[in-house]
This record gives structure tokens, C-alpha cells and sequence, in this order.
């Protein structure tokens, strides 16, 4: 999920320690998702994310992250969901890419 993400990017906000040196890391994140439910079938999913970090270090600059999705949980049947979901990955920084992602997941519970 996006939180997982955001963690996976760099936004979890640990310090550093080397064994002589403390490294703070200030750091910045915060998630917004709505959620629709179309009916007994369909729902609807939108998130966002951002996230900002700076290592307490002489010359370290601030990194940011945007992140988005949309999903749309379907329900074949009692217990049996797929859900698509498509997103964008943005790391704002200069020579960091962009990433945009579509995948699925299936849930089936017995």
C-alpha cells in the first residue's frame, strides 16, 4: 500500500548512527484516501501521498516524494475480491525518475 511505499522511498524518517556519530533525519509525510462504495460489487479508491526528508548533515538537501493510486475492489463473490490499481510513483528531485505502476492483487478467504 502507499505507506509501504513511502517507507520503501527513503520517508521513514530513521536517524543514522555510525557508532561515533548521531545523524538526525528530520521528516515529513502525510496520506490522504477516499473511498466510494458504487455498490454490493464495485468500490472505488483514490490516495495520495508526500513525503520529505533531510538528513541533518553539512550539504544534504531535502528529498520529496509524491505518490497517487486508483483502485477499484471488485467482489466475484462472498470472500473473493480482485483489485486493480494504477499509480504514480514521483520522486521530485533532479535525477530521480518517475515511476507509474498497474498491477493487481486477489483475495480469497475461506
Amino acid at each position: 500500500r502507499l505507506q509501504d511505499l513511502l517507507r520503501s522511498s527513503g520517508c521513514a524518517g530513521y536517524a543514522d548512527y555510525d557508532g561515533t556519530t548521531l545523524t538526525d533525519n528530520d521528516a515529513l509525510g502525510y496520506e490522504l484516501v477516499l473511498v466510494y462504495t458504487v455498490n454490493d460489487m464495485v468500490g472505488l479508491e483514490v490516495g495520495y501521498g508526500y513525503c520529505e526528508t533531510e538528513l541533518d548533515v553539512a550539504g544534504s538537501i531535502t528529498d520529496k516524494v509524491d505518490s497517487y493510486y486508483f483502485q477499484a475492489p471488485i467482489t466475484l463473490a462472498p470472500g473473493v475480491v480482485i483489485t486493480p490499481e494504477i499509480g504514480v510513483t514521483d520522486w521530485r528531485e533532479s535525477g530521480q525518475e518517475k515511476t507509474t505502476y498497474f498491477g493487481a492483487t486477489w483475495r480469497i478467504a475461506f
